[in-house]
């Protein structure tokens, strides 16, 4: 079995997305993830050779739930400087959720799994407080923006890097909306996002693709002084 998992960076959290579909309405939202029981890459101590452990599965799915559900009902602070090559600045970007749904939340539950060949399907399904329904709620707003974005990362390099697509797929989305918006490329900007559709990860070319829609709350941003 997996470990709980503690308090880790965001990139080591995001690790488990693949998600089938995910629907959110009123005070509840369900996902259905799928998870590979005999995988590609083979991962973890040793990486022993083998067939995944079914109930180490769910343990990853419900930990990719609870990341995933962290984005969608609390979202994320960002910091995001494009790169510029005239002068000679290196793309930075910075994304830490705001807060996280607690492991074993008994809001949080498997409802259904189904096999299909060697990949296990789990139906979870995430009740909202009166207070988290309100917190989504109040970015569904017409006056926040929507935004979307692909992500991509290495297949070969393990499901970790599941997690890396999800990140790139959000600071995609943050580049298109500035994109129009802002002509000249700023120092950094700063401000809120918040997961608002996940509609999937898909393998191709080996590399993990998972496209997304954010709502986004653009602070602060920052140009670069001429002289």
């Amino acid at each position: 079995m997996c470990r709980r998992p503690g308090v880790l960076p965001l990139v080591s959290l995001l690790c488990f997305l693949s998600p089938a579909w995910i629907h959110a309405s009123g005070d509840r939202i369900e996902l259905e993830l799928w998870c590979d029981l005999d995988p590609i890459v083979e991962e973890g101590p040793g990486k022993d050779v083998g067939p995944l452990d079914p109930a180490e599965a769910v343990t990853r799915l419900l930990e990719e739930a609870r990341t995933i559900l962290s984005g969608m009902v609390y979202g994320y602070t960002f910091a995001y400087t494009p790169s510029d090559e005239s002068r000679r600045v290196a793309e930075s970007f910075e994304l830490h959720t705001r807060a996280e749904i607690p492991w074993g939340d008994p809001a949080l539950r498997v409802a259904d799994t189904r096999l299909e060949g060697d990949r296990l399907h789990v139906l979870i399904r995430f009740s909202l407080t009166p207070e988290q329904q309100a917190w989504r709620e109040a970015w569904q707003s017409g006056v926040v923006p929507r935004s979307s974005g692909n992500g991509s990362g290495n297949v070969f390099l393990g499901y970790r890097e599941r997690g890396t697509a999800l990140t790139n797929a959000v600071k995609e989305s943050i580049r298109n909306h500035l994109r129009p918006r802002v002509p000249n490329k700023p120092r950094e900007v700063v401000g809120e996002a918040l997961l608002w559709d996940v509609a999937g990860t898909y393998i191709e070319a080996g590399e993990y693709h998972t496209r997304i829609v954010t709502r986004l709350r653009v602070g602060t941003v920052t140009p670069y002084r001429v002289y």
